[in-house]
């Protein structure tokens, strides 16, 4: 989805596509906050058997 936002705002250079790319880095930087939070999690209930 990135590599397309990016590949069609290279031909097209619009405000609205760089809104859309940063949204979408932003929904993946929330993604990898909650992933690094279960990791954390499974690895403390690991720990404790």
């Amino acid at each position: 989805m990135l590599i397309e936002l990016r590949d069609e705002y290279v031909a097209r250079p619009r405000p609205d596509l760089l809104r859309q790319i940063d949204q979408r880095l932003e929904d993946l930087l929330g993604q990898q906050d909650e992933l690094r939070h279960r990791m954390a999690n499974l690895r403390s209930e690991e720990g404790g058997r």
